[in-house]
């Protein structure tokens, strides 16, 4: 908290929690929060074994995408979710 004109404001912070989402699957990389929201970094921990369509198991990885998911509010305040997935090519 800092002090500005005799009233505590929330200070801008970035933290590293133990998995805020409480999903399994995701790795929390960094939250920013400020006033009005929550900016959540996270990517996924599993790598796909196979083609989710055509079910061949020759996945090539070629980089990573992020997405951004508009989540639910959390302590009254917007919450995005930005995830890191995996690129993949047969």
């Amino acid at each position: 908290m800092i002090l500005i004109n005799n009233i505590q404001r929330p200070q801008h912070t970035t933290t590293t929690p133990a998995n805020i989402l409480n999903l399994v699957d995701y790795a929390v990389i960094s939250v920013n929060n400020t006033d009005h929201d929550y900016h959540i970094k996270a990517e996924t921990k599993a790598i796909p074994s196979q083609c989710p369509t055509c079910q061949s198991k020759n996945l090539v990885g070629f980089g990573r995408r992020e997405q951004m998911i508009k989540d639910l509010p959390m302590y009254g305040r917007r919450a995005g979710i930005y995830v890191s997935t995996r690129r993949m090519k047969l």
